[in-house]
């Protein structure tokens, strides 16, 4: 089914972006000339033609391609959303010809202007998501990917685990390597064993258990809050149960998470450089994020990803 779900989410992002490549940029391409005299009915200069052209073959390549690889896909979405309602407002000007209301060529062109902008909506969707509280996730990271073919989304929610399957639950760990740097590693735990929890109630899929001492307690993170750079006080679980937020480590990396994204914070003993030391954090979108942390007393692992299997 992963297999199926990329190929899916592949097939609906090459629709989208198929009118601009390769069939636009190809025709720009072939026929310069003309793509020139056509953007010359906007500007009597030939140089600015050639140059609006030059500037719009490569918004529909580099930008479908961004999307396309899922790399900084919602700026990219974002800019060939714009790049559609520019070409409708520009090229598609229903109103100039007068002959609207006698079905000539200002309806031709109101209909055309109409799928411009219909065709804008859908990058808006890669942009901002399907739903209100995805969008605040482009204003945190304007350049940050929406993962399209990460197949962990559907598995983490346990829809996928049939009766007699063992799930697969993933994590994000943040770690400390050997030299001393926070990074972030996607894992799973996967061993579970089939039992009751308390007999006579039917078996169940149980994790392995932790026997540690842990301090459990909700924490609530404002809107708009952020955490300068600093280390998670122990080695703990998590788990959001409202809001989403943010995690960067000092390679880069960084992580969003909302309700059912859990992690695990264990870079204890990172060695500062340029002014980064742990980790940065903070809440993405308008709400507050509300977690649930665990924490235990054992201490830290070092340059080990994924501690819990």
């Amino acid at each position: 089914m992963a297999s199926l779900g990329i190929v899916i989410a592949f097939g609906i992002r090459l629709l989208l972006v198929l009118l601009f490549l390769p069939f636009s940029a190809l025709d720009k391409i072939l026929n310069f000339r003309g793509a020139v005299g056509q953007a010359s009915q906007i500007t009597a200069s030939k140089a600015l033609a050639t140059v609006l052209i030059l500037a719009g073959l490569t918004v529909e390549i580099v930008m479908s391609l961004g999307i396309l690889t899922g790399i900084a896909d919602r700026a990219a979405a974002f800019v060939l959303a714009g790049y559609c309602g520019v070409t409708a407002l520009l090229w598609k000007q229903f109103w100039k010809p007068g002959d609207f209301w006698s079905g000539g060529r200002g309806r031709e062109l109101f209909w055309d202007f109409l799928k411009n902008f219909a065709l804008a909506g859908g990058f808006l969707l890669v942009t901002f998501g399907t739903t209100a509280g995805s969008v605040g996730a482009f204003f945190a990271d304007p350049f940050a990917s929406s993962r399209p073919y990460d197949t962990h989304a559907t598995q983490q929610t346990g829809r996928t685990v049939s009766d007699q399957d063992k799930p697969k639950i993933p994590y994000w760990h943040l770690w400390t390597d050997a030299a001393g740097v926070s990074r972030h590693t996607r894992c799973a735990m996967t061993e579970f064993d089939k039992k009751s929890m308390s007999p006579p109630a039917a078996p169940q899929w149980q994790g392995r258990k932790t026997h540690d001492g842990a301090t459990v307690f909700v924490t609530v993170q404002p809107v708009g809050w952020t955490g300068d750079w600093h280390e998670n006080p122990k080695p703990q679980w998590i788990i959001p149960l409202s809001g989403r937020w943010f995690v960067e480590a000092m390679d880069g990396s960084r992580v969003e998470m909302g309700p059912g994204e859990i992690s695990f914070g264990e870079d204890q003993n990172t060695q500062e450089r340029d002014g980064r030391k742990g980790h940065f954090s903070g809440t993405v979108g308008d709400e507050p994020a509300v977690l649930m942390i665990v924490q235990y007393d054992t201490p830290p692992t070092i340059d080990a990803a994924c501690r819990f299997k």
